[in-house]
């Protein structure tokens, strides 16, 4: 049976409706309302999230549905975190306050080559390939489309099994003019972090190449070259 909430202030809806105001006025608005409960049930990707704690129970104002974001959040396996200084909500996999998006966990818009893989769980990007020849080279696309302000990450080539097999990591624009070029290489390197400006850019193109030219009857490489924490903040 539905039942109206006369004075209900709301908690986290509230401060998120309030964030258009905030632009206006410049200082945060309170208002009662009058809301009502039924019980609604909430089914996401198939399964039943209804049992939801008293302080996230869906609820409808003003003729629309209202669920608190953090339930939401935190049922499809997102962190919420608030930064209540700078008013903002941030929803990722490790409840971080940044506004980087890691390239592992974001779409690419097209592989050209074998051998580069995405592993959204330790936000890496790494080619690991074997091929009989001296010189092998894949390349990865990302669309920024203007809207990031700098490319960052760590390269990493320690877990390649050859100390023979020397590689790099270039980064082009859609324009093909080189960004960033990591010095050759080994299994012995220490990674190298970088950091690249990129306002403005559209697109980058990340190219990863190796070679094995140590020992000339050895035709084959075997590398692993890793981008670890490979990010673009906004």
């Amino acid at each position: 049976m539905k039942q109206g909430v006369k004075g209900f202030l709301i908690g986290v809806a509230a401060a998120v409706a309030a964030s258009a105001i905030l632009t206006v006025c410049a200082q945060p608005v309170e208002q009662a309302i009058g809301v009502i409960y039924d019980n609604y049930r909430i089914i996401i990707d198939g399964q039943d999230k209804s049992e939801t704690p008293d302080d996230s129970k869906p609820f409808i104002y003003n003729g629309r549905t209202y669920v608190p974001l953090r339930y939401i959040g935190e049922a499809m396996g997102k962190q919420v975190s608030w930064d209540g200084d700078n008013l903002t909500i941030y929803i990722n996999d490790d409840g971080s306050m940044n506004e980087d998006v890691y390239f592992a966990t974001t779409g690419y818009d097209k592989l050209d080559g074998d051998g580069i893989y995405l592993d959204s769980e330790t936000k890496t990007v790494y080619y690991d390939v074997y091929k009989g020849s001296d010189e092998v080279k894949a390349s990865i696309t990302y669309n920024l489309n203007g809207l990031a302000k700098k490319v960052a990450g760590t390269i990493d080539m320690s877990d390649t099994p050859l100390n023979e097999a020397e590689g790099k990591v270039t980064i082009y624009d859609q324009d093909d003019r080189v960004l960033y070029q990591s010095p050759a290489m080994r299994n012995t390197t220490n990674p190298i972090p970088f950091e690249i400006s990129v306002a403005g850019v559209l697109q980058i193109r990340v190219e990863f190449s190796a070679n094995h030219d140590a020992n000339p009857n050895r035709v084959f490489v075997e590398p692993n070259i890793k981008i670890k924490d490979f990010r673009y903040s906004q």
